[in-house]
């Protein structure tokens, strides 16, 4: 606790009766300029003092000023307990010691001044603790005004608080301590938390909980225990993201001054980084911004280096030998940031480029692609020698003292310097690593290779140019990474153009197009910089020729040792041989990638730390570094151990399987670079080239005969072990040298880690342990309003998750493509009686397209807003005048529907050979296939489509009962419902059921999160479990209905087996179907078919000069599916005839046709999604629609069908007809009035009406 946390006695005032005896609990408040919070909160304490609670309340005021409104309010007060206000500066964990000092109470509470209590929180803590003397604290639960959480995602289950839960156990403003444990804690530390001053926002309570328990205090946490708040986790804007920031940068510090496992630390972070970007696909972008900013700062708290946008708070440090270490320290956050972020997708791309090279070149050019790769490596040391560690420093030191101009001049300079030597190494390195193996190709592969090389080298220059001018996107933007996903992307553009196959002249041609294009960019960049030229006394040539050739001894070694053994395979192995290995040592190196780019954005802050001799510090961010490396790689290298084989399988091909043991032995060695890949780094910026050069050039003696020793006897066996351990003993050799010279340990802590393990085996076994949920009764009432205050709170919807619109397609399209690929041929030829036509590429070509979907569904939400409406109505409260229409146009929906489902039946009766005893018969049998319904109920064009605007019928029953509740209004559409109900058993259509029950459940599912009760909201969340339940019960009385009749006699099966068997595949089978359209396109004409049925299934044929003259659009449809037809009895099974909707947009438009078709199919359905969240008629009318078809679109492209243009223009219809009332509305109210409101100006028309869903 601070020394300046005390107050004198004549700077306290005291208020209200004077206390006769001790109080029970002293509540300290810190609070500036609030009057009404605290107002609440102090109205609020009534029905605890009458509970015989006895409160002692502490005020310390941190506004300006000698007379403060909260002083008014408080000499205005009729207080019935004593009440002790001070004044203080600013800080609330300054302003809680000086109350914690005051106390006088048995116990101590610090609440917020903007919370308050409603019913028996005090009493119930205070007893608790009174019949538990082993308790030394007590934790309450967090809750707004409608009794949802607020602020976290609290336990339901009460429990001891620990290291490991108190994030979902505790907060401030409900922490209750015995006041002795908390004068014994300290207090709270003074330099976080609001308003200390510093970059560290936050995390003062959970500092002083936490430092509690370590002193061995046990806090109780009761979820039944509330204390009232408003929850600003919704809040969105620059204000909160900057809080957001500030409050993230607390968390990390918290987790690391604490020890917090880096492993439970990775999780939370990619927990919350997961929860933004569906909070992006939700369209709550805002929001999701804020918590990108919380993670970002969290990372910061936990390096320890303040974000730059904070920098304004923090005290610099002065600079030493014209080096600055603050500002290098931040830009060292803000490079390693990005890198890890192009890191990820670099590996992604790698991958994937090395699969297709896999899968396309012979052994030969694959071994030699593998070289390539490795030399890449290489260029890193060709680039230092153009920009070093002497470069950086200059840069940085010019910079520093406010030199622009020569940072600038020197950058130039060096930009051009590193051209001579890279033109030299990038052709001799070619020539070495290629030419020799290339045979008849030796010219060709040579130059390509030493274009490729030579670009590396001045691309990776201006990467570390702009990393010491402070340009850390620039300078992560041409790293590694970026490479590979430019070559992947020109790569997989060319596979869609041609063939689907490639060679090694086009790989290497486009990683020379991608190198030549990176680099003309950070020319361009760098020359776009303004400055003005100045002279330097040393010449950069001169800098980086002394500086460079001790780095580039280091970094030969390394990549020697490390890469070597793929060009030592090429020479010493057969052919196929060459490629399992190579494979296998690619992979490898490619998953510890995020070390080296640690390294590279270390650099420039590494020698600034150590230049200001403060290694302690540089220490503290390299050990928290490689902890949290080492708590994301090591279990993805464990990982790799046990499934490599399968990976390789599955993306390289079934004999890649043979280089799973070379993959386990040199991912082994490979640790080591997470666990103390930082040493060479350290050695060379602390300038002790000469010895990190000593044990590089020691070690490589050693190692390298071994390892050519071990290529000599033909067995990857040898050589990988070889690898390996020249790898563990390099980076163990650097490693203790810059822990011996600088006093830097470059290893992650093991208690860190071994902490980081703990928690993931904790964090499982919690998945398996049952919560006990709070009653409903434990939801405190909102406390009574005071004078002038509203009387009732609006309690604003909450989107409903499971209808998002990337929900069905994470949850269900994507799972069953993968799934189709991963099941056995077996299980196709025996379960389904078709051949597995379904491979990797078309996996890829799916996922591809269903990718394109969720990009356009993200560039909407990142683009646009869920608008607000009127704040006096809820979701789905429609105005007079648009429910007026919708009433009138549910009369003719409903009306056309049951006239359309009569027709029909009757129709059935006269000439389609229906009898009475038919429904008798399959009521009692149950068998409508053996019975022929759908036979003998034939369509009538146009009557039998009038049967499908039941779906909007539904949707607008929905609405108007919402809105003007009516049981006659209930019963028609849920007569419509049951008439979809009979429709889908008896003619096995589920569709039927499904296009009516799903808008239903969406619309009703919306209401109940506006305006249903705690409970019907939390039923509303859980709803597909129940709705997963009743759709397997649906689906296995309609196969009981259709088939089971017919394979219970040819199958020893059980019936839920095969309801099982028959669900799987209709996904499977679905999208092996669509594979086989691919490859064989049953179309006759280029014209586009799958995607727009409902053209030429209608009356008016589309107009394009593929279809000859004379050919109706039926002709069309018939020709096409006759040939589908033939297609899957030939290759597949007819039974199973889904042709998936997710293949037809490429069958219809091409691969890359095919993706523009789903980004702009993922905008529209987008833009419907925000329009429904926003409670407009718009998405209200269409969103439900184009729902069903996205959990459909495994199977076909439901929006395609006849069966939905209906429905899709009634609703046209009926948006109009809102529209034009609403326009007629706005025009009669600007006519009445003499001045125009500032309401009606620049209001969109029908979207006026309605008021959204948050």
């Amino acid at each position: 606790m601070s020394d300046t946390a005390t107050v004198a006695a004549a700077d306290v005032v005291s208020f209200g009766p004077s206390a006769a005896e001790t109080a029970d609990v002293s509540l300290v408040v810190s609070t500036i300029g609030r009057p009404e919070e605290l107002l609440r909160l102090m109205d609020s304490l009534k029905c605890e003092i009458e509970r015989g609670v006895l409160i002692e309340l502490i005020v310390v005021d941190q506004s300006p000023g000698e007379t403060t409104s909260t002083r008014k309010l408080l000499e205005g007060y009729p207080f019935a307990f004593p009440c002790r206000y001070t004044k203080s500066s600013v800080g609330v964990s300054h302003g809680r010691n000086i109350g914690l000092n005051l106390a006088s109470g048995n116990y101590v509470m610090f609440p917020d001044d903007d919370a308050w209590f409603s019913g028996d929180m005090l009493s119930k803590a205070l007893g608790y603790l009174e019949h538990n003397l082993d308790r030394d604290g007590f934790c309450a639960r967090l809750c707004a005004a409608d009794g949802s959480n607020s602020m976290l995602r609290w336990s339901a289950r009460a429990q001891l608080v620990t290291h490991r839960n108190h994030h979902r156990t505790s907060i401030g403003s409900v922490m209750l301590f015995r006041r002795l444990t908390a004068l014994h804690v300290g207090g709270f530390d003074e330099t976080m938390g609001p308003g200390a001053g510093g970059w560290l926002g936050s995390c003062e309570d959970a500092d002083f909980l936490l430092r509690a328990i370590e002193a061995g205090a046990a806090v109780w946490y009761d979820p039944d225990a509330v204390v009232h708040h408003r929850d600003s986790r919704r809040d969105g804007g620059a204000e909160a993201e900057g809080k957001s920031l500030a409050y993230g940068c607390g968390q990390g510090h918290m987790w690391r001054s604490r020890d917090i496992g880096s492993f439970w630390v990775a999780f939370l972070i990619i927990r919350r980084l997961a929860g933004s970007l569906l909070l992006g696909l939700r369209g709550h972008d805002q929001i999701g911004r804020v918590q990108r900013a919380w993670i970002r700062g969290s990372i910061n708290g936990y390096v320890g280096v303040p974000p730059v946008e904070l920098v304004s708070n923090v005290e610099l440090a002065e600079p030493i030998g014209g080096v600055a270490t603050a500002p290098n320290a931040r830009e060292f956050g803000k490079s390693f940031r990005w890198r890890i972020f192009m890191s990820a997708g670099g590996i992604v791309a790698t991958f994937v480029l090395t699969a297709i090279a896999a899968r396309n070149l012979p052994d030969r050019p694959l071994a030699l692609f593998y070289v390539l790769l490795a030399s890449l490596s290489i260029s890193p040391i060709v680039s230092r020698l153009g920009i070093n560690t002497k470069a950086v420093q200059e840069l940085g030191a010019a910079r520093a003292r406010g030199e622009w101009d020569l940072a600038v001049t020197l950058a130039r300079q060096a930009s051009w310097a590193c051209l001579i030597p890279a033109l030299v190494v990038g052709p001799a390195l070619g020539a070495f690593v290629l030419g020799a193996s290339s045979g008849s190709n030796f010219v060709r592969y040579t130059l390509l290779a030493s274009v490729i090389l030579v670009a590396e080298s001045a691309r990776l220059t201006y990467s570390d140019i702009f990393i010491g001018l402070g340009m850390p996107r620039w300078a992560a933007s041409l790293a590694h990474q970026a490479r590979a996903i430019l070559v992947t992307g020109l790569v997989l553009i060319d596979l869609s153009f041609t063939s689907g196959s490639i060679d090694l002249d086009r790989i290497l041609m486009w990683a020379a197009v991608s190198g030549v294009a990176l680099v003309a960019v950070g020319h361009v960049r760098l020359r776009t910089v303004p400055f003005e030229p100045v002279d330097h006394p040393t010449p950069p040539w001169l800098i980086t020729a002394k500086a460079g050739l001790a780095f580039l001894m280091v970094d030969l070694v390394a990549v020697l040792i490390a890469r070597g053994d793929v060009w030592l395979a090429t020479k010493f192995f057969d052919t196929e041989t060459a490629a399992l290995y190579s494979t296998a040592s690619v992979l490898a190196m490619q998953i510890f990638t995020p070390i080296g780019l640690a390294n590279v954005a270390l650099g420039p802050v590494a020698a600034g730390y150590l230049a200001m001799r403060k290694a302690p510090e540089l220490q503290q961010i390299v050990q928290r570094i490689m902890s949290l490396l080492a708590a994301a790689l090591v279990p993805l290298a464990v990982t790799l151990v046990f499934v490599g084989d399968r990976i390789l399988t599955l993306a390289y091909g079934e004999r890649f399987a043979e280089s799973a043991p070379y993959l386990s032995i040199l991912l082994g060695g490979n640790v080591a670079f997470v666990l103390l890949g930082m040493g060479s780094v350290v050695l060379v910026m602390a300038g002790r080239q000469r010895a990190a050069t000593s044990i590089s050039l020691v070690w490589l003696a050693i190692s390298g005969p071994v390892a050519i020793v071990a290529a000599a006897t033909g067995n990857p066996i040898f050589l990988a072990i070889a690898s390996a351990t020249a790898t563990v003993g390099l980076v163990v050799a650097l490693a203790a040298a810059a822990w011996v010279t600088t006093g830097v340990k470059v290893y992650p802590t093991a208690r860190a880690f071994l902490a980081g393990l703990v928690d993931i085996s904790r964090l499982i076994m919690r998945r398996f342990r049952p919560n006990r949920r709070s009653s409903e009764s434990s939801i405190p009432m909102i406390p009574p309003a005071r004078e002038g205050e509203p009387t009732s709170q609006l309690r604003v919807a909450q989107s409903v998750w499971w209808i998002w619109p990337a929900t069905p397609i994470l949850t269900l399209a994507l799972p069953a493509a993968i799934a189709a690929l991963l099941l056995p041929e077996a299980t196709y030829e025996q379960a389904w009686r078709t051949q597995k036509n379904i491979d990797l590429g078309t996996t890829m070509l799916f996922v591809s397209g269903l990718g394109a979907l969720l990009t356009g569904l993200l560039v909407v939400s990142l683009g646009r807003r869920a608008r607000w409406q009127a704040r006096d109505r809820q979701w789905g409260q429609l105005s007079e005048s648009t429910v007026d229409v919708l009433e009138r146009a549910f009369g003719w929906l409903i009306g056309l529907s049951i006239f359309g489902y009569v027709v029909w039946i009757l129709n059935g009766f006269w000439r389609g050979g229906l009898r009475a005893s038919d429904v008798t018969t399959l009521i009692v049998s149950l068998n409508a296939e053996e019975l022929g319904i759908k036979d003998k109920l034939p369509n009538i064009a146009g009557i039998t489509t009038l049967t499908q605007v039941a779906i909007l019928a539904v949707i607008v029953g929905v609405l108007v009962d919402i809105n003007r509740p009516s049981a006659r209004v209930r019963f028609l559409y849920r007569l419509v419902l049951v008439a979809g109900f009979v429709r889908a058993f008896a003619l096995t259509e589920r569709l039927a059921l499904v296009e009516l029950a799903v808008p239903l459940v969406m619309l009703r599912a919306a209401h109940l999160m506006a305006r249903g009760t705690a409970t019907q909201r939390l039923r509303v969340k859980a709803a597909p479990v129940l709705g997963l339940v009743a759709v397997v019960l649906l689906f296995g009385s309609a196969e009981y209905a259709r088939s089971w009749n017919f394979y219970s006699e040819v199958r020893d099966q059980p019936f839920a087996e095969f309801v099982g068997e028959r669900m799987v595949g209709y996904y499977a089978t679905s999208y092996n179907n669509g594979a086989l359209l691919i490859r064989n396109d049953p179309r006759t004409n280029e014209a586009p078919f799958h995607t727009v049925t409902f053209l030429w299934e209608g009356p008016a044929q589309p107009v394009t000069a593929a279809i000859p003259v004379g050919v109706s659009g039926s002709d069309i449809v018939e020709e096409a599916e006759s040939r589908k037809r033939t297609l899957l009895k030939r290759k597949a099974n007819p039974e199973f005839n889904s042709p998936s909707g997710v293949a037809a947009p490429f069958v219809d438009y091409g691969y890359v046709g095919g993706v523009i078709f789903f980004v702009l199919l993922g905008v529209v359905v987008g833009t419907m999604h925000l329009s429904f969240i926003g409670g407009r008629i718009w998405g209200l009318m269409m969103y439900p629609i184009l729902f069903v078809g996205l959990l459909e679109l495994p199977r076909y492209v439901y929006w395609a069908q006849g069966r939905t243009v209906p429905a899709a223009a009634a609703a046209l219809a009926v948006v109009f007809v809102v529209s034009q009332r609403a326009a007629q509305s706005l025009g009669k109210a600007s006519a009445t009035e003499t001045e125009p409101q500032p309401s009606s100006i620049n209001v969109p028309r029908a979207e006026i009406e309605v008021v959204p869903v948050h």
